[in-house]
Order: structure tokens, then sequence, then C-alpha cells
């Protein structure tokens, strides 16, 4: 999904005025898998299609990579439009608990019957051992600057770094920090 929004939002590509084949090609092949990688999404997939239907040097090809470019942003996983998860580097499944406490995630799924309050704390401290003591706030990532998380090394393209560490953004989660009115930001049509 990175490497599809990635080349949609590229400078290069946004500001073009007619495209090849050879990025048609490339944009079908972006699109698929970012489908195949999405569990088979298939509004991915169909916006895949279409590009892939019509030629690369019409009209109608350089409206539909606008429409992708403004309909991929709406298919980042998680709640917000995006989310960072450990997996396992073979499987590519995620990683429950810390790396090495296999045993602990075992059982704790194992577990049959309701959890008392203190057996459920026990548990999960056991599945994340590494828990901090006190909980990130959420600009710690969100911001283009010192973030925790490196977002291009992740593969974040710099459209993608920007829309999440703008003003709109980190705003609005001060307000959530302080208890003001939450209105969750918009990313889509922001581009030219």
């Amino acid at each position: 999904m990175l490497r599809a929004y990635a080349w949609l939002t590229d400078p290069s590509i946004r500001d073009k005025t007619a495209f090849t084949v050879n990025d048609q090609a490339e944009i079908v092949r972006l699109l698929r898998a970012a489908a195949d990688e999405g569990y088979g999404v298939a509004k991915l997939a169909g916006l895949g299609e279409h590009l892939a239907a019509v030629r690369a040097t019409s009209d109608e090809f350089i409206r539909l990579v606008r429409v992708t470019r403004d309909a991929v942003q709406g298919h980042f996983r998680g709640e917000y439009g995006a989310k960072l998860a450990l997996t396992e580097p073979r499987t590519k499944k995620l990683v429950l608990g810390s790396p090495g406490n296999k045993k602990e995630v075992q059982e704790f799924l194992a577990h049959r019957g309701p959890w008392t309050k203190e057996e459920k704390a026990l548990g999960l401290k056991k599945v994340h051992p590494d828990q901090r003591t006190s909980t990130l706030h959420c600009t710690e990532c969100h911001r283009s600057q010192g973030s925790l998380v490196d977002l291009p090394a992740l593969g974040y393209p710099p459209a993608r770094i920007q829309a999440i560490s703008s003003p709109l953004v980190t705003d609005a989660i001060q307000h959530i920090v302080e208890g003001k009115p939450f209105y969750l930001p918009s990313f889509l049509g922001t581009e030219p």
C-alpha cells in the first residue's frame, strides 16, 4: 500500500499530463500487490483493474490516477488509517506478544472461562513484559522531526509522513489530551 501511495504522490507522477504503458503496468502491479497484502481488498483490486482496462495515454487514465490517489489514502490499515505492528518475518503473521515469549502467548490464548481482573492483568504482563509504565503520547510518533518511529525507514512516502504529522493531526491529538472535542481529520482530497 505504501509503495502504491508513494508512486501516486511522487511529484514526477502527480504532475504528469501523459502516462506511458510502463507507468500503467507499474501502478496496476502496485495496486494488485496492495490488494493481495490487504487480504483481497476489493476496491483496490477494482481500481487496479480499471487502470489496466483503459489506455495509458488517455485522459481517462489521468483521471483514474487522480481518483486512485485519493482513494488509496482510505485503505491504510488501522482505526485511523495506519497501523504499525510486529510481524513474524517468515509467515508475516502478527506477533501477539514480545519476541521470545511464544509459550506465554499460547497459555494466554488457551485460557478458558472467565478471567478475574488480577488473572487477566498477570496474563497480559507475561505476554507483554516490556510494557511502559506510562503511555506514550500520540504526538511522539505523529511528528515529522524527532518521531519515535523512523517512518522513512519503514517505507512511508513523504506525502504520507506529511499527512500524518500535519498540524491538523497533532492539533486533533492535543484536543484529545486536553479533553476537548475531537474531529477526525480527513486526508482525502487534499492532493492537487
